[in-house]
């Protein structure tokens, strides 16, 4: 399942919640914009930027990256994978897979795709490449796309960098050791997962699954990353440096809580949120503006 959103959030209260890095996502935001291209299935044939697998995190439920089709035609047929490291992406150890996609957006837009096969668990603390290829996949009259830069050692110190194939294979890469990296998201396997629908300036829908059942919801925000106390769950942490409460949702049965409110146009760019459920004392990803 794909999911494609808007990164925009935002709304407004007080009470400082508090926070520090949640280990069940990376978040690289694009602060470049569109940047490196161009990637599809008829070259460049792969891209990959490198991570420090955190705390917390063995598997792999889905992996993000910011996606602008190039010109009018259809996107190509591509793939986003987890690779060791060699030094450097490592083709004979691909850890986690999604199946093949394409999109049609002419702006750069963020598509969420599930893992639909991990082959090992991740390890904390060691370094692993997200990988976007099209490789050997798809008619090659398909159009390239152009990805998100994100600047480097900005939100994680990892010195995380950008290298790219042009081998028709996508094995081997000619380009390596270059910044900015390229812009990408992952999420753990199981727990809370946050997604932000809407425009900016605008009104905005925040989900979040994977909330105790029939439990309150809280959503934190700020302006960055950081790290703050949760009240009433010792040693829980959100990723927002002096966050506030934004709002709080029941969810339902099934474990699904909605906030919806307006974000004003000085958010746009700038809010972070996270979702919080105290009875479990668990966090969701950030969701950045």
């Amino acid at each position: 399942m794909e999911r494609k959103r808007t990164i925009l959030t935002g709304i407004a209260a007080l009470l400082a919640v508090a926070t520090t890095s949640f280990g069940q996502e990376i978040d690289k935001q694009p602060d470049f914009g569109a940047w490196w291209h161009p990637l599809s299935n008829h070259g460049s044939y792969a891209y990959a930027s490198d991570f420090v697998c955190p705390d917390g995190v063995t598997t792999v439920g889905q992996i993000g990256i910011w996606l602008r089709r190039e010109s009018g035609g259809t996107g190509s047929v591509i793939a986003l994978q987890i690779w060791g490291d060699a030094p450097g992406p490592d083709s004979n150890n691909i850890i986690a897979s999604t199946d093949d996609f394409q999109i049609s957006d002419d702006v750069l837009t963020l598509s969420v795709i599930d893992v639909t096969s991990q082959s090992s668990d991740l390890v904390p603390g060691d370094r692993y490449w997200v990988v976007a290829t099209g490789a050997l996949r798809g008619d090659p009259g398909y159009d390239s796309y152009q990805v998100g830069g994100h600047t480097q050692n900005s939100v994680y110190p990892d010195n995380g960098t950008f290298w790219y194939s042009n081998d028709a294979n996508g094995i081997n890469f000619d380009g390596q050791g270059l910044t900015p990296q390229m812009a990408f998201q992952i999420y753990g396997g199981g727990g809370m997962h946050l997604t932000v629908v809407g425009d900016c300036p605008g009104t905005n829908t925040l989900t979040c699954t994977g909330v105790t059942a029939n439990a309150k919801c809280y959503f934190a925000y700020g302006l960055r990353a950081g790290s703050t106390n949760v009240p009433g769950c010792p040693g829980l942490t959100v990723d927002i440096a002096g966050g506030k409460l934004g709002g709080v949702s029941t969810a339902d049965a099934g474990g699904e809580a909605v906030l919806r409110g307006n974000v004003p146009a000085n958010a746009c760019g700038r809010v972070i949120v996270q979702a919080v459920d105290r009875d479990a004392c668990a966090v969701s990803n950030t969701v950045g503006i």
